[in-house]
C-alpha cells in the first residue's frame, strides 16, 4: 500500500512540475512588450525599403524560446505592408533588440504618405502575433502584440 501512495504522490508531482513549467512559459509570452524604437529609410528607388528595429522585452522568470513575429505594418492607420521575424531566444528579464526590413511600393502606400503630409504627422504601427514554444518546445502558444512609433 505504501508503494502505491509514493507512486502516486510521485506522478501527482511529476504533473504539478510540469503544469507550473508550462504556465511560466505561457505567462512570458502573454506579458511580451514590443517597442519600435527606430525607423530608418534605406532605400527610395525603386521601392522603399524602410527599416523597423524593436525591441522585444520579456519582464518574466522564464526564457522564451524560438519566439517569432508575425505583423501588418500601418502608416496613420492605413495597412501598407507586413513583416516578420524568426526564432528569437530571449532570457528572464532582458530584451533582445530585432532589425526586420521592409520594402514598401508606392502604388502601396500613397494613402498613407497623403494623410502624412495633410496631417504633417508621421505614425507607423505593427499588429500582430508573436509565437513562442512552451511544454519543452512541442506546443506553441500565440499571443497578439501591437506597438506605435512616430516622429515627434
Amino acid at each position: 500500500m505504501n508503494r502505491k501512495l509514493i507512486v502516486a504522490i510521485a506522478v501527482i508531482a511529476i504533473f504539478i512540475i510540469i503544469f507550473a513549467n508550462v504556465y511560466l512559459e505561457v505567462k512570458a509570452i502573454r506579458s511580451i512588450k514590443i517597442e519600435i524604437y527606430d525607423v530608418k529609410v534605406k532605400q527610395i528607388a525603386p521601392n522603399i525599403l524602410i527599416e523597423i528595429k524593436v525591441r522585444i522585452y520579456n519582464q518574466e522568470v522564464r526564457k522564451i524560446d524560438d519566439l517569432k513575429g508575425d505583423f501588418e505594418i500601418y502608416i496613420l492607420n492605413v495597412p501598407t505592408g507586413e513583416i516578420e521575424f524568426g526564432e528569437v531566444d530571449i532570457p528572464p528579464h532582458s530584451y533582445k533588440n530585432v532589425s526586420m526590413p521592409l520594402v514598401l511600393r508606392y502604388r502601396d502606400i500613397s494613402e498613407g504618405v497623403v494623410e502624412a503630409i495633410k496631417r504633417m504627422d508621421f505614425n507607423m504601427s505593427i499588429k500582430g502575433t508573436v509565437e513562442g514554444r512552451v511544454f519543452f518546445g512541442l506546443l506553441k502558444y500565440e499571443e497578439p502584440v501591437e506597438a506605435k512609433w512616430s516622429i515627434e
